[in-house]
């Protein structure tokens, strides 16, 4: 993971035929790989999709032995703050820290929501975003 990764929820709808790269992060979550959120959005927007970035950005951290063992759970600690109806979400930054013998992973991430209308929707009527 790095900044500005996609991550999709497993159960997100995407355009016909469109294929992207995709790793398995947890039962919720894959990681949508190598390709930036720039790309990404300018791909969907060809298909006549959008790529909707939700206003607010918040950093959640992991601890752990090792990096990766700080950034899994610095991750999986953010997807829980990400509400259900948005159906992605992009790493801001990742900063590690060393303390006290163990790696702090501090994760700053937006919710991100990938549909067809340009209105922000659910179940065919509008929401707030707040």
């Amino acid at each position: 993971m790095t900044p500005h990764s996609v991550y999709l929820r497993t159960a997100c709808t995407l355009p016909n035929r469109f294929r992207i790269p995709q790793d398995k992060f947890d039962e919720n979550w894959l990681l949508a790989r190598n390709i930036s959120p720039a790309t990404f959005d300018s791909s969907l927007r060809n298909a006549g999709w959008h790529f909707m970035a939700i206003a607010g950005a918040f950093r959640k951290m992991g601890f752990g032995l090792t990096e990766e063992a700080a950034t899994r759970r610095a991750l999986a600690f953010a997807f829980k703050y990400i509400q259900r109806r948005y159906n992605a979400a992009e790493v801001e930054s990742v900063g590690v820290r060393r303390i006290l013998g163990l790696k702090v992973v501090t994760v700053e991430m937006h919710a991100r929501h990938i549909q067809q209308q340009t209105v922000l929707e659910s179940n065919g009527q509008p929401f707030a975003t707040s």
